[in-house]
């Protein structure tokens, strides 16, 4: 891919302010992605007291050898395309986790993929850390309000699930099984009293003319 025809900005727009809660193990993380005019960023914080933070980055080298150099800016759209939605769905992994300080950790995108993305994560100084937290504290106290108002909605439908509403078709076959058909009249030859039961037939009984 020529330098001149790669442009971070419009090419990978897609993986731009994308965040999202990683759940491993008893650890919570939180990852955020964004883009600028060199590279495509990723910042993983580890939610608690602690506030440690890791960072890793791709630049056009990284893209080059992952697709290929003479790509084409549509395929590059759509190989960012496809990294967003990855990270929208959460098919994400924390390779080489360690709780150790310093620790070189990666990330993996699509995990199950048949080319899953790796990019690697190194620990920032303390002090980056917490001006990279305090600058995003809204958008991670926004992302856990939506995750916590999520789970109540899906515990609240579990606790009281919707009625089954019987299709069309359902309700025509359970009401000619009751000996009924489509207008609600009896089938010929059913008892009224009991519409499974077939009615008994009388027959006529002839007298003789004393004649």
């Amino acid at each position: 891919m020529p330098v001149s025809d790669f442009d971070f900005i419009s090419d990978f727009s897609a993986l731009d302010e994308l965040i999202q809660l990683i759940y491993q193990g008893s650890y919570k993380f939180v990852l955020i992605s964004s883009v600028d005019s060199v590279s495509w960023t990723i910042h993983l914080g580890l939610t608690g007291s602690e506030g440690r933070w890791w960072k890793g980055k791709w630049t056009e080298k990284d893209i080059d050898k992952f697709i290929g150099h003479k790509s084409s800016s549509k395929l590059v759209e759509t190989f960012a395309d496809r990294l967003a939605e990855t990270i929208v769905q959460g098919e994400l992994y924390i390779g080489d986790w360690s709780p150790d300080k310093g620790a070189h950790i990666n990330l993996t995108l699509g995990p199950s993929a048949n080319t899953p993305v790796h990019v690697q994560l190194a620990e920032m100084e303390p002090q980056d850390a917490a001006a990279y937290a305090s600058q995003n504290a809204a958008k991670i106290k926004q992302l856990e309000v939506q995750l916590a108002k999520a789970q109540e909605e899906i515990k609240e439908t579990k606790r009281h699930p919707p009625p089954v509403e019987r299709k069309p078709s359902e309700n025509l076959l359970a009401s000619r099984a009751k000996g009924s058909g489509p207008s609600g009249k009896p089938v010929k030859g059913a008892s009224l009293a009991n519409p499974n039961k077939k009615a008994r037939k009388y027959q006529e009984l002839e007298f003789e003319d004393d004649d």
